[in-house]
């Protein structure tokens, strides 16, 4: 009985905002903003296959290393690793960097979405071109994915600026 009254709940909340999701990223809205014809705002985007919820594109965050160290590269001080468990992102806590199999997913879920064969999320607007950080490391390098051509590649962890997505991971029950 739990899982219809989810069912029913996403259901509900997919209508709010204006038509049912069919695709594999599902709006969600963490505050009940709406917009001036009563839909709810989506401040975020949940990606079904992985149970991730990626920030809007619009919060992504600027290009930087993946980590900064002033300290003889003890322990980072700064760059990408230590800003996103900070962020507060719609009065939100608990962001992460995606690793490099969600980051996968949510290439795919874009590509659907490119070829027509999903529908576009209601707000949704794809972010441009480029690398984004993911949390695998490898040694001194991390690895990055462009979310428009699913290319990856191994950067300096310390040298090289990159931007990434804010994620968390959603409840699927």
């Amino acid at each position: 009985m739990t899982s219809l009254k989810i069912v029913v709940a996403v259901a509900a909340l997919c209508a709010s905002f204006g038509a049912l999701a069919t695709g594999v990223l599902i709006p969600v809205n963490f505050s009940g903003a709406t917009d001036a014809s009563g839909h709810l705002v989506a401040e975020a985007y949940k990606e079904q296959s992985t149970c991730v919820i990626w920030s809007l594109p619009a919060a992504i965050i600027p290009a930087m290393p993946y980590e900064i160290y002033t300290n003889g590269f003890q322990t980072p001080t700064g760059g990408i690793s230590v800003l996103i468990p900070t962020l507060s992102i719609s009065q939100q806590t608990g962001w992460r960097m995606p690793t490099l199999n969600e980051a996968l997913a949510l290439y795919s879920s874009l590509s659907d979405i490119r070829r027509g064969t999903v529908a576009t999320p209601a707000g949704f607007v794809e972010p441009a071109r480029g690398p984004f950080w993911t949390a695998n490391v490898n040694g001194a390098q991390a690895a990055a994915i462009d979310t428009r051509t699913g290319y990856t590649q191994w950067y300096s962890r310390t040298f090289t600026a990159v931007r990434t997505w804010a994620v968390m991971t959603a409840d699927c029950r």
